[in-house]
């Protein structure tokens, strides 16, 4: 297979109402792209990813450092694994 694409944005549901406890980010606009590693098609993914976010709240520059990469990489393994189930 030559990989998946996929956009995403935030949507508004009433059934998930924002709250004063919580901050809800806002996702403008968020992309991926999922291809086989040419050398290890079979285990490994190349992915490219692209977001434009509001967290809508403080966050220290250095947590955000750390927590973002690894919920890039949760993010592309999900989308992967349902990728897969779909195209069955």
């Amino acid at each position: 297979s030559g990989g998946y694409r996929a956009a995403f944005r935030s949507v508004m549901l009433n059934e998930i109402p924002e709250t004063n406890e919580r901050v809800r980010a806002h996702l403008y606009l968020g992309a991926v792209q999922l291809r086989p590693h040419p050398d290890h098609p079979d285990t490994k993914t190349i992915c490219d990813f692209i977001t434009l976010i509001d967290l809508k709240g403080l966050l220290p520059k250095f947590i955000v450092n750390k927590k973002l990469p690894s919920l890039v990489v949760e993010d592309a393994e999900a989308k992967v694994k349902r990728f897969k189930e779909v195209a069955k």
